[in-house]
């Protein structure tokens, strides 16, 4: 089940990303074979997988590449995103992990009437942040299975989750329906979302339409603003300011003096 749930993610982000392969890593818990044996920890070792789907490729060809390349990542269990990043001198980014942010994980169905005569039962510790950009963490239930997606706000909606996780149960029901029949690579259009209607203030405060005015030549634009502002400040030169009345009035005056020695239009 672990394989084949891990084939579907492949078709998924094969189908999302356009890519024909990717890295996606699981958690795999081999701390007793390194030297930090003690330590405990949800994600401690995080084992990369090297996944990808090619064009034509049916159900079975996928899985069958998944399972190989999940075999060649167990034989070298210690070889985790940090020690290939250390390897590489990779500089540590901090905020999330070097080279993929996308896990997948799944929970064996736990038989909690084993516990008998007590009573049990069994709840997910929630992250109040996570370094990945998205987890695939499947659950196996008695009778059924159940996907918990965690994932980063920064890279993701929860529209676009929803919308992976749609995707993800058709891949499933896909592989279900035919393991033999070849598998179209092609994202799946996107859902076309009705546009919410505007606000009617919004709309009112952009009612600003106005005809524009015929071309007017400067002094014509500053005795019209001297008319309807006359007090507000035109000019500011030397420490000195004139207001638009009083830029009119001097060219007013200016315009009189040279009018007086015989200037006109032409001249």
């Amino acid at each position: 089940m672990f394989q084949l749930l891990l084939a579907a993610v492949t078709v998924l982000l094969a189908r999302r990303s356009g890519q024909p392969e990717f890295v996606v890593c699981i958690p795999f818990a081999s701390q007793s074979l390194s030297r930090y044996g003690s330590l405990m920890s949800d994600g401690v070792l995080d084992l990369p997988l090297r996944l990808g789907a090619g064009k034509g490729d049916s159900g079975a060809q996928v899985l069958r590449e998944v399972r190989s390349r999940l075999m060649d990542a167990l034989e070298h269990p210690l070889v985790t995103q940090g020690t290939i990043a250390r390897e590489l001198a990779m500089p540590s980014r901090g905020n999330r992990p070097p080279f993929t942010g996308v896990f997948f994980n799944m929970n064996p169905r736990v038989r909690l009437d084993d516990f008998a005569p007590l009573s049990a039962q069994m709840r997910e510790g929630r992250k109040r942040g996570t370094l990945g950009e998205i987890l695939f963490n499947f659950y196996e239930m008695s009778d059924r299975l159940t996907l918990d997606l965690h994932y980063s706000s920064e890279f993701f909606s929860p529209g676009r989750v929803a919308e992976l996780a749609a995707q993800l149960r058709a891949v499933c029901e896909e592989l279900a329906g035919s393991m033999s029949r070849p598998l179209s690579l092609e994202a799946p259009a996107a859902p076309v979302r009705a546009q919410p209607l505007p606000d009617d203030r919004i709309v009112r405060w952009n009612a600003t339409e106005r005809e524009i005015p015929a071309p007017t030549r400067f002094e014509q634009w500053v005795a019209q603003q001297a008319r309807s502002t006359p007090e507000r400040t035109a000019v500011v030169a030397g420490g000195h300011s004139l207001s638009y009345r009083d830029l009119d009035a001097r060219a007013n005056q200016i315009a009189h003096a040279l009018m007086a020695r015989g200037a006109g239009a032409g001249t």
